[in-house]
């Protein structure tokens, strides 16, 4: 092999490690950009888990407001019992 040939298979060499390291390069950044694209969908999801959490919690809060009140108002109209109960004790007085 003539040093004009090793020369050349030299040079190409390189070129095709340089070509490989490039690919390389290229791949690994799509990869990162597809990994960053998959980071900002999971900060959308974590907002609307977020906000689907905190309305949930307002529509319980909302909705033991309801039955709190319901049972207050049951609990009023229960009293007439606990005061005919009264009554009968204070009868046999």
């Amino acid at each position: 092999m003539s040093f004009f040939d090793k020369v050349t298979k030299a040079v190409g060499d390189v070129v095709d490690r340089g070509k490989a390291e490039v690919g390389q390069f290229v791949r690994i950044q799509k990869i990162n950009g597809e990994i960053g694209e998959m980071e900002k969908k999971i900060a959308e999801f974590k907002t609307q888990i977020q906000t689907a959490t905190q309305q949930a919690g307002e529509k319980a809060v909302r909705g033991s407001d309801h039955w709190l009140r319901a049972a207050d108002c049951r609990g009023t109209g229960g009293g007439g019992r606990q005061e005919e109960g009264d009554r009968s004790h204070q009868g046999r007085g």
